[in-house]
């Protein structure tokens, strides 16, 4: 990855969330907190299993079919299927979720089971590519800018998921920064010795020219 990518001008002022495609980080406002959908029980082996009494979560299923006759009361808002992989749903002033996913599947469902009044998909295959490009600046504009560094998790998600792309980032930039250093130290190492030389050279010249 070159360097170059965090340096494009654009990043700066690059939107989130972006009028197509939504969300690509937190903060990730949940204006429907109370909304529930239909609960349509689908009989599998962990429901049969289940403990009797044992909440059902809803699934995507549920959330999809709702929609269709149920609306919540505000909009929900546009996800990017190209994100950080961490549940960035407000769930408290600004405090954000935090849980962390596998695979946006992973994600989805945890959207739909937890917080199904807050997002929905962008739903556009055709935009892919679109996606794509606005949801990497925007994940790199948010590492660059340190705002996930400064972001309030109620669960601390630490580095993130693994073989993402927001970890990609911090990642790569972190070795940057070591490298940056490494070639600084390097070079005071290189200079101190000509300095010093410089510098006594100098006092020597200045002794001479004093009156005796």
């Amino acid at each position: 990855m070159p360097i170059s990518e965090f340096l494009d001008p654009q990043l700066r002022g690059h939107p989130n969330p972006h009028p197509l495609s939504g969300y690509a980080h937190a903060p990730i406002p949940n204006r429907n907190p109370d909304w529930k959908p239909d609960l349509i029980q689908v009989v599998s082996e962990s429901t049969l299993n289940a403990p009797e009494g044992s909440p059902v979560p809803f699934t995507t299923q549920n959330v999809t079919d709702t929609l269709q006759c149920r609306r919540p009361r505000y909009p929900m808002v546009k996800v990017n299927r190209i994100n950080s992989r961490v549940c960035d749903i407000v769930v408290h002033r600004q405090i954000m979720c935090g849980i962390c996913f596998e695979t946006m599947a992973e994600y989805r469902n945890h959207l739909s089971a937890v917080h199904p009044g807050a997002t929905i998909s962008t739903g556009d295959d055709d935009a892919l590519p679109e996606h794509w490009k606005n949801g990497t600046r925007a994940l790199r504009k948010w590492v660059l800018s340190g705002g996930w560094r400064k972001a309030d998790y109620d669960s601390e998600p630490f580095r993130g998921p693994v073989h993402s792309l927001l970890g990609e980032y911090c990642d790569f930039l972190e070795a940057h920064a070591q490298a940056r250093q490494q070639i600084i130290r390097l070079a005071v190492r290189i200079s101190l010795p000509s300095t010093f030389g410089l510098l006594v050279s100098k006092l020597a010249d200045q002794k001479q020219s004093l009156p005796s």
